[in-house]
């Protein structure tokens, strides 16, 4: 049986993980995460794509919501496309320094399928980290 969190738990663990900066990092590469990753090893890992305007990772605008939820849900980060690509997914990681290998890795999200996108393309992102436990 699974027993939830009391919401205050859950809304200081939220703060404690919001209470430094995340950001949403794009990749090419045909990668199956595992839970080894790190920080230090997802960009070669999965192969970051880099090829989106602006100098850095953008912001993963995320809030935390009631009921164990941190989500950018209503403020996804968008990138715009500036070579082609096909995507396989995002991880949240506290650098902004693209193809970076410090911070700390907090998700790694493989889509449920490739995206291709061209040159120009608008890419919403959403991201998120639910704190409901699954199992006691």
């Amino acid at each position: 049986m699974t027993v939830p969190y009391p919401e205050q738990a859950l809304a200081d663990i939220g703060a404690k993980i919001l209470s430094q900066p995340l950001y949403i990092m794009l990749f090419a590469g045909n990668y199956v995460p595992d839970g080894t990753e790190t920080a230090a090893t997802i960009s070669a890992l999965a192969t970051e794509f880099t090829g989106y305007s602006g100098a850095n990772r953008p912001d993963a605008n995320l809030s935390y919501s009631a009921g164990g939820v941190i989500s950018n849900d209503g403020s996804e980060v968008e990138f715009t496309i500036t070579q082609p690509v096909t995507l396989y997914g995002h991880c949240l990681v506290t650098s902004n320094i693209k193809n970076g290998t410090s911070g700390v890795l907090y998700q790694v999200r493989r889509w449920s399928a490739p995206r291709t996108f061209s040159i120009g393309d608008k890419v919403r992102v959403p991201a998120g980290i639910p704190l409901i436990p699954t199992n006691l």
